[in-house]
């Protein structure tokens, strides 16, 4: 958008005055209209390409993009097995039309599946994104999806699955990043070092709404690793993941928040469902049950580190800061549905702060389920391909 700033005595070609006095001068009306033409053409600009309508391969889709576009991807499975994808494009959606199950994107060798390039704020809808199982090359960062420094993406509404890479066997998030990872499954993925799904590296993440089931890492984070950043990581499900530490999340030095999210039957040697090391990470309205070896490891961490309002197994943390130790009373834990049964102690017992009320604004519950965006809260494919 172009703006024009007008100082100095010009001024008063703008005070109030009758119409036909208005007296402008004529390089300012230009300045105007010039504006304005560049503004109603790159809101008209935007093309719907249609992947294999119009384009045979999905890379030759994206390089012909322009900001703005977006790409429509009929079912099938789209193979990148020579020349994994780059989005380098600022603005630009890839979306498919009929959901991941029946839209697959698969790679391999030692380069992520796909790349969002610096500065960049594309959407990646509606796709599984998996890594061929017989190469055994992977990645250093970034199985499945690698946001560079400073990249915006939107990643939602995706499962992820069976990737593998040294750190962010799923997605990796560089330097001052600030991806929304919202409303995806996680699944199978293997991290040799950190973060079996995601690893955050002095990022700003927005992780909400995911199911994060079986990943492994093999040192910290089985689900998700933190480092040095400030993410906001609510509304999750944490189930069956593993680690040597942080079964579920490891922080380190990272100064997030984490609030309403269900941890359940995770493993670790230590903190099977998170570990905080140093930092300052806040801790609010989580349910822990059923997790191996300890809920929570605590390294170095002040007063403040603490959990606060939780549902924590851990008999020191029960009783203050309006924690619990009790059965949450899952709906059915065996099949993974871990909404609250209607006697649940976890119901209207969360942060009383307004800011985490439930959606219908009645009183906070613990886990995912409860808080202002409960998990489930996601955009639906289909519906959201209606332009």
């Amino acid at each position: 958008m172009i703006t024009a700033s007008i100082t100095g005595p010009k001024r008063k070609c703008l005070h109030a005055a009758p119409l036909s006095k208005l007296q402008c001068p004529a390089w300012l009306m230009m300045l105007f209209l010039i504006a304005a033409s560049f503004l109603f053409a790159g809101a008209g600009s935007a093309e719907v390409m249609q992947v294999p309508g119009q384009y045979q391969s999905l890379q030759d889709a994206v390089q012909a993009a322009s900001p703005g576009d977006i790409l429509i991807v009929a079912p099938g499975t789209y193979r990148l097995f020579f020349d994994n994808l780059l989005v380098g494009k600022e603005e630009i959606t890839i979306r498919s039309s009929a959901g991941p199950e029946q839209t697959i994107i698969q790679g391999r060798g030692s380069k992520p599946i796909i790349t969002i390039a610096q500065r960049s704020r594309a959407v990646i809808e509606g796709f599984t994104i998996i890594r061929e199982t017989a190469s055994d090359q992977m990645p250093a960062q970034g199985g499945a999806i690698y946001c560079s420094a400073g990249s915006s993406p939107i990643i939602k509404n995706n499962i992820i699955k069976n990737n593998r890479a040294v750190f962010g066997a799923g997605v990796y998030c560089d330097v001052q990043s600030t991806p929304e990872i919202r409303g995806n499954t996680f699944s199978g993925n293997v991290a040799d070092t950190s973060g079996g799904a995601i690893f955050t590296e002095h990022s700003r993440a927005l992780i909400t709404g995911n199911m994060f089931q079986e990943n492994r890492a093999g040192s910290s984070g089985g689900a998700l690793a933190c480092n040095r950043d400030s993410s906001r990581i609510y509304g999750n499900i944490f189930w069956k993941n593993s680690a040597d530490y942080g079964g579920a999340i490891s922080c380190d030095r990272a100064a997030g928040w984490i609030y309403n999210n269900t941890i359940v039957s995770n493993s670790a040697l230590k903190g099977a469902g998170i570990m905080v090391d140093r930092g300052s990470v806040r801790l609010l309205n989580l349910i822990f049950y059923d997790n191996s070896r300890g809920d929570l490891f605590l390294k170095r961490t002040g007063p403040a580190g603490r959990p606060m309002f939780s549902d924590v197994q851990e008999r020191e943390f029960a009783g203050v800061n309006g924690n619990i130790s009790a059965d949450p009373m899952f709906v059915d834990q065996q099949a993974g549905d871990f909404r609250l049964k209607p006697d649940s102690p976890c119901i209207h017992t969360g942060n009383s702060d307004p800011f985490y009320k439930n959606i219908d604004g009645s009183f906070n519950s613990m886990g995912a389920y409860g808080g202002p965006e409960p998990f489930g809260m996601t955009t639906d494919i289909k519906s959201s391909n209606k332009q």
